[in-house]
């Protein structure tokens, strides 16, 4: 068995309860191992028919279609944009796919949407940084806790 192959299958074994993350997780791994070219081994059937296991029927088929034409089934998410047809995904869409509570496909090609594991600590750490800075954090600065320098000087009366 491979390295890859080992840790695909040692992935899907580790994980008991299903989330949606974990079942695009192993959609995205039947997809490797479908696009593998070579021969075909018995390791390899096996972990394909133990993910197809994993899948419910619905969401199957609908990998399976894209499949069958010719197109990947799972398109990774990398700075907001979908790997496949590079489109940027809205952004609330991008956001969800950091703890998914539900399957989220590309409105463009229809793929299934999974943000790989490294985009996920710094997709978390921009949207903390795009609040912008705290009272804190300007008090610091000089500032006086964020205000403008009109509200705090008092109104301004002819």
């Amino acid at each position: 068995m491979t390295n890859e192959m080992a840790g695909v299958f040692g992935m899907i074994l580790a994980k008991n309860a299903p989330t949606m993350r974990m079942t695009v997780e192993n959609l995205y791994a039947l997809q490797q191992l479908q696009l593998q070219t070579g021969p075909v081994s018995a390791e390899r059937e096996a972990m394909i028919k133990l993910l197809r296991e994993k899948i419910p029927a619905q969401i199957l088929g609908h990998f399976d279609r894209l499949m069958a034409q010719g197109r990947k089934g799972v398109a990774l998410v990398r700075n907001g944009v979908c790997r496949e047809c590079h489109i940027r995904v809205p952004s609330g869409t991008a956001a969800s796919l950091i703890h998914p509570k539900d399957l989220y496909l590309c409105d463009n090609c229809g793929r299934y949407l999974l943000l790989p594991l490294d985009e996920i600590v710094p997709a978390a750490e921009a949207a903390r940084t795009a609040v912008g800075p705290g009272p804190q954090d300007a008090e610091k600065a000089g500032g006086r806790g964020g205000l403008s320098r009109a509200v705090q000087s008092g109104p301004v009366c002819p």
